[in-house]
């Protein structure tokens, strides 16, 4: 690998664990139910707080249980769909296979 691919990934990296480190603590926080007025003459007020979360109780010790005697729902099968038939696919995949570890073996050579 050049030095100039692994420059550029390690930098992709830090910008990468840069943003997931410091982009959420300037984002607000999804629990904060305000809504922001984009403009004043929206009718929205800035600072009033929003709806709250409403949600049903349920005790899990009361729901019914299904049934003993259905059997579940058989899964869907499908078949697989090759442009080609079988033996030009596994030669085509073989092929592939083979060009992908000369091309690693290349990257690897100094």
């Amino acid at each position: 690998m050049r030095i100039e691919q692994r420059i550029r990934r390690i930098l992709i990296v830090a910008l990468l664990l840069y943003v997931a480190t410091y982009l959420p603590r300037s984002l607000p926080h999804p629990d904060s139910a305000t809504v922001v007025a984009q403009d004043p003459g929206d009718g929205g007020v800035v600072g009033a707080p929003g709806p709250g979360a409403v949600g049903v109780s349920v005790d899990p010790h009361q729901l019914t249980a299904p049934a003993q005697d259905e059997a579940p729902p058989e899964p869907l099968t499908v078949p697989r769909r090759y442009p080609v038939d079988q033996q030009t696919y596994e030669g085509m995949k073989a092929q592939a296979n083979a060009e992908a570890a000369a091309d690693a073996a290349r990257e690897e050579a100094p």
